[in-house]
């Protein structure tokens, strides 16, 4: 679920509208394991921004994406392995707290 915040917004992210709208995100493996939603934000933008993904427009001009989480303890971990440890290895784990503040 997406809800506008600021700007010009538009459920198609490639529209070459600029906005922010907050979103909440239903996750299967990450997320429903503790039946929460991820509450981040999402900026849509033609000025470059710090850890975003730059994409091109048809028209050839930029736009960044950002997508940073709201303020507060992530819902999961995301756990690395470096050799086989077991026949499931989860990539996310479950926070055993559940998340507080915004998220």
């Amino acid at each position: 679920m997406e809800f506008a915040m600021e700007g010009d917004y538009d459920a198609n992210w490639l529209s070459g509208k600029e906005f922010t709208s907050d979103m909440w995100n239903w996750k299967a493996a990450r997320t429903n394991p503790i039946g929460i939603s991820h509450d981040k934000i999402t900026v849509i933008s033609k000025q470059t921004m710090a850890e975003s993904y730059k994409t091109t427009l048809p028209d050839g001009s930029n736009l960044y994406i950002n997508r940073p989480t709201d303020m507060g303890v992530e819902p999961y971990a995301t756990k690395r392995y470096f050799k086989k440890q077991q026949d499931l290895m989860p990539k996310y784990v479950p926070q055993e707290k559940l998340p507080a503040g915004s998220r």
